[in-house]
């Protein structure tokens, strides 16, 4: 680690993020279409900060909607709010 230039260090943990983020964002699109809101959720909580919009990103490029609107559409919209509640006060930083 001593060896490690700072910006190449900052380049493998940007790679880093990005890859938890496809990741993410096939096991929420394998998850919701199959109704499994145990999965969903414990998924969508285990954000913090801006990881959810990486993933809501990569998320619209597999399903062509967003995270939101299929969970709406296979969970209902109660279920849509509490969860987008959820994600949107795990943004905030304290």
């Amino acid at each position: 680690m001593e060896n490690i230039k700072p910006n190449n260090l900052k380049l493998l943990i940007e790679d880093l993020l990005t890859d938890t983020s496809i990741l993410f964002a096939e096991e929420l699109y394998k998850a919701i279409p199959t109704s499994n809101i145990q999965i969903t959720t414990s998924l969508l909580i285990d954000f913090w900060g801006d990881e959810s919009d990486q993933v809501k990103n990569v998320y619209k490029l597999y399903s062509n909607e967003s995270i939101w609107k299929s969970i709406e559409e296979r969970f209902g919209k109660p279920t849509e709010d509490f969860l987008q509640c959820v994600v949107e006060t795990r943004k905030v930083k304290i």
